[in-house]
């Protein structure tokens, strides 16, 4: 307590409850932690002593039953401590309405900020997904911060994905695959992820952006970056863009630690142009066995790249 002492007063007006402290001290929370969360959620400063056990209890039963999975939650959505009972069950009744679970428990600690939602807009939501011709409870069980995404919001995400012809034109249930495989997509804002993306797998490699190859560059925000980089330094170094697009998932392997080195190497080795599964795919042993020489000797090369890498900078 006495590490947050300075908080409880100012100028001799209580500040924020001594109960709440203690709380926040019991389940880690660190003192610039705890100043972010009354930053963000003020109302946490009238919370007394029997509300805050009222609230951790509820959160608790509901399956963030851990100090650790409580102090993740409250980090992330502190205003999850003004709610009260009725409000937290509110919102499980929903959640159980729209999942057909009678535990959703686990929904709620994936994404606990699902609390601050109200009954209306939990069925709001729903209801456009399934007007996406996505199956709704599947899609809530399995990814349930898809909830906390705007309702208009997730419509532009999923006409990007699968109705505007600048994105890869995917069916629903391979829209519905990407959210379920790669959550992280629900935060992309489509214009400077999904278009770039689909437009290089579509005009530079020649590729259908909704195909099977290529879904998993749908998971980081900066593929179309990194595709058009390796393009580059590959169809550079002699490789055809139909080698790439042929095997253009291997494209999502490091190019600065794995590819760039390897076809350098071989360059300075004199040996013919490797295929990309050698310089991509393989362990360092494997690459070295086929281009036939000793791992330390490409280790060194790597590590003498590296260090003059950093010297430029």
């Amino acid at each position: 307590m006495l590490r947050f002492s300075r908080k409880l007063f100012t100028h001799g007006s209580p500040l924020v409850s001594p109960w709440l402290l203690q709380f926040a001290q019991r389940i880690g929370i660190s003192e610039s932690g705890f100043d972010r969360m009354l930053e963000k959620s003020p109302c946490l400063r009238g919370r007394g002593a029997e509300q805050l056990v009222e609230t951790e209890e509820q959160l608790r039963v509901i399956g963030l039953n851990s100090t650790e999975a409580l102090r993740r939650a409250v980090t992330a959505s502190p205003a999850i401590l003004c709610l009260n009972a009725v409000q937290v069950q509110a919102v499980l009744e929903s959640l159980r309405l729209v999942t057909g679970m009678t535990d959703v428990g686990p929904c709620v600690a994936m994404a606990p900020a699902l609390l601050l939602l109200d009954s209306e807009q939990v069925r709001q939501r729903t209801l456009a997904i399934s007007a996406m011709n996505m199956d709704a409870p599947h899609l809530v069980t399995r990814v349930p911060r898809i909830l906390l995404r705007e309702t208009r919001s997730l419509q532009r995400l999923f006409a990007a994905l699968s109705l505007d012809s600048r994105g890869p034109l995917m069916h629903p249930v391979d829209v519905q695959k990407i959210f379920t495989e790669f959550p992280i997509v629900l935060s992309f804002n489509p214009e400077n992820t999904v278009f770039p993306l689909a437009g290089t797998l579509r005009s530079r490699l020649g590729l259908n952006p909704a195909s099977q190859d290529c879904r998993a560059f749908y998971a980081w925000p900066t593929s179309a970056d990194t595709l058009n980089e390796a393009t580059d330094f590959l169809v550079s170094a002699g490789y055809t863009t139909k080698e790439l697009a042929d095997c253009v998932s291997l494209l999502a392997y490091s190019l600065q630690a794995r590819i760039i080195p390897r076809v350098l190497f071989v360059s300075r080795l004199g040996r013919p142009r490797q295929a990309l599964p050698v310089v991509a795919e393989m362990t360092d042993a494997r690459f070295c066995e086929v281009i036939g020489c000793d791992v330390d000797q490409y280790r060194d090369f790597c590590a003498s790249r590296r260090a003059q890498l950093r010297a430029a900078r």
